[in-house]
């Protein structure tokens, strides 16, 4: 990504910078440092929709962990998971406490699989550990009446040399 490129070692207000990129789903900004030498960096509004907006931001600087996504009216992502043919154990609210809530409501129909969507926080380190950790841990595993063990999680419809967003944007479905 372009923006991963920019320099920013003398950045010192990056309010608005983003504010009305709507279509803005995804920021790779894992180069930027804005910590460094104690600077203070004002990102007031930095990434501000008029409306509800999904982003993904990728970054290594603490500043974007901080950072009031919600302020902004940006919503976290997060890959779907298809329980294929199981279901996920119980909640006591509905959510389960990774902050993953359940799209079909009630038990799944006969033949039809339970579906989660896992809601990640907008910010995650760039790197594939991270990455395959969230993933392995951001659900419950699921399970079934028919005694069939859960083996792990598979993408469906890899892409091709997937990044951070492809990955993290995916739909995974149980193998059993």
């Amino acid at each position: 990504s372009p923006l991963k490129n920019w320099s920013t070692p003398k950045l010192t207000d990056t309010s608005r910078m983003f504010a009305g990129c709507d279509k803005l789903k995804f920021a790779d900004l894992s180069n930027w440092d804005l910590s460094s030498n104690g600077r203070n960096v004002h990102m007031n509004k930095m990434f501000l929709t008029s409306g509800s907006t999904p982003l993904l931001v990728i970054a290594k600087d603490e500043k974007f962990s901080e950072y009031n996504y919600a302020g902004d009216n940006r919503t976290p992502v997060g890959p779907t998971f298809d329980a294929n043919g199981g279901k996920f154990p119980e909640s006591t609210d509905g959510e389960e406490e990774t902050g993953i809530s359940t799209q079909a409501e009630g038990e799944p129909a006969s033949g039809e699989s339970e579906i989660k969507q896992g809601k990640t926080t907008n910010w995650l380190a760039n790197n594939t550990t991270a990455v395959d950790e969230f993933i392995n841990t951001a659900i419950e595993q699921p399970t079934r009446d028919d005694g069939l063990v859960f083996c792990g999680w598979e993408v469906q419809d890899p892409t091709e040399n997937p990044n951070a967003y492809d990955r993290m944007t995916a739909t995974y479905k149980a193998k059993w």
